[in-house]
């Protein structure tokens, strides 16, 4: 990953998902970076090359789990959501600048106390994450809708009150 660690991505993702089973993996191995993966919620951690066997062996161990967990077969996927922009308060609509919204695709959609839900096509994006939280000091609580439809709530609606 560019720019980014593993290591340093794994708190990143716990704090986006709590549940998500995430899977390090790495040329680099030790005892201490295993042990260490495993403090910050690594779910497993293998080793590069992949083997592709071993890694159907990782997944198949962790998704049944999950969805026994969760009692449902969708378990680690993002909701995904219906879009209505029109229902989307121009104020929280602008929490996020048009230029990073289109970048990203992306809407504030809600805000309550300290919680803004951002409407993303990749609700893990970790980078897009990361830009937010630069952006705005309120929590985030990403949800998963299509990015048609974010595109065109951004064309349409949002920002165009903006313009005198």
């Amino acid at each position: 990953m560019p720019n980014v660690t593993g290591m340093e991505a794994l708190p990143r993702i716990r704090e986006v998902n709590p549940e998500a089973r995430i899977v390090i993996m790495t040329a680099f191995a030790s005892y201490e970076s295993k042990v260490e993966a495993r403090e910050k919620g690594a779910y497993d951690y293998v080793l590069k090359p992949i083997n592709l066997s071993k890694m159907k062996d990782v997944a198949e161990k962790a998704l049944p789990d999950r969805r026994q967990e969760n009692g449902r077969a969708d378990a680690g996927t993002a909701t995904e959501i219906a879009l209505d922009a029109s229902k989307i308060d121009h104020k929280v609509g602008n929490l996020i600048p048009e230029r990073m919204a289109r970048a990203f695709a992306l809407i504030a959609t809600e805000h309550i106390g300290q919680t803004v839900t951002i409407a993303m096509a990749h609700p893990f994006d970790i980078v897009a994450l990361d830009t937010l939280k630069t952006h705005i000091t309120y929590d985030i609580k990403p949800v998963k809708v299509d990015r048609d439809d974010i595109m065109k709530a951004i064309r349409g609606y949002l920002w165009a009150t903006d313009r005198y």
